[in-house]
């Protein structure tokens, strides 16, 4: 009796995994729908279009017919796309598809997709320049409290 009960909490615990698994093919078209409208698949072909250019700088005598062709090949993102279908499932209800889809085909969604590469880079810009500023601050209030440390800031990067 003990094997039989542990047998079917082992088979109730796999078909409730299978089932977290299992993404709805209504769920699955939105998600799709989803990738496209935000560019997620491009910007994916241009991140592996950049790879393939430093190599190609690199890798100099390898043919240009090569390249082009190791592009063609890597352009297809149906497995990426497989890949996130369940990731992107799990984090969103497919209301919250719904309400995101229709958000990304307003105009300002348009705006958000368009201009998110450029603020995300100089937000980015804006971090370290921040950073650097905090770190100085704080290497500063290190040295008036222990001054022995004068000359690792003397040294620090951008306090020169």
């Amino acid at each position: 009796m003990k094997k039989i009960t542990i047998l079917l909490l082992i088979l109730a615990a796999s078909l409730t995994f299978a089932q977290e698994q299992t993404v709805s093919p209504a769920k699955k078209e939105k998600i799709k729908t989803f990738l496209k409208l935000t560019n997620v698949l491009g910007v994916a072909n241009q991140v592996m279009d950049n790879m393939i250019n430093s190599y190609q700088t690199y890798y100099k005598q390898v043919p240009a017919e090569y390249w082009d062709e190791l592009k063609k090949e890597t352009a297809n993102t149906n497995d990426f796309e497989e890949l996130l279908i369940p990731i992107y499932s799990k984090y969103y209800t497919e209301k919250e598809l719904d309400d995101i889809i229709a958000f990304y085909k307003t105009s300002t969604g348009q705006k958000v997709i368009k201009t998110m590469p450029d603020m995300t880079k100089e937000s980015m810009q804006a971090g370290q320049e921040w950073g650097m500023k905090l770190g100085q601050k704080v290497m500063k209030k290190i040295n008036e409290k222990y001054p022995v440390q004068k000359e690792v800031i003397m040294n620090y990067p951008s306090s020169k």
